[in-house]
């Protein structure tokens, strides 16, 4: 466990190791490349002078759905044993749900509409990657 009892919590079992003011600590690959995704959407998009401000909610869900499916299909067939994941795949995928948020977020839509899809979304995605470890667990 780390310094704090918090490793499990934010590495998932499967993390990458970094250095910080010379303490390692160990993050998850999946996050850290969604923070990343995000991250470098915001920037491009900002540099870029792009604006989705007048784009309608609805046409852009899709899209954002599309770049976070990679992410979602990765830890769903690993929760499920189907296949074994590993950190480049995990930060690849991350990266692109990342930029789906971060798109999404762009979007004309209210505060509560944005969260309520992404609660949406990731609720089921973990709804379905829980019930395969369950299932796993389970199995003789």
């Amino acid at each position: 466990m780390g310094v704090f009892g918090w490793e499990r919590l934010i590495t998932h079992n499967h993390s990458l190791e970094v250095t910080l003011g010379g303490a390692k600590i160990h993050v998850c690959a999946r996050c850290s490349g969604a923070v990343l995704g995000v991250s470098f959407a915001l920037v491009l998009s900002a540099l870029l002078g792009a604006s989705f401000a007048g784009t309608p909610f609805a046409q852009m869900f899709l899209p954002c759905v599309a770049l976070a499916m990679p992410a979602s299909v990765d830890w769903i067939t690993q929760s499920w044993g189907l296949r074994e994941s590993n950190n480049r795949l995990r930060t690849c995928t991350g990266l692109l749900e990342g930029a789906g948020v971060a798109l999404l977020s762009l979007t004309a839509a209210s505060t509560l509409a944005k969260a309520g899809a992404i609660l949406s979304v990731g609720g089921t995605v973990v709804c379905l990657g829980l019930l395969g470890r369950r299932l796993r667990t389970q199995a003789p």
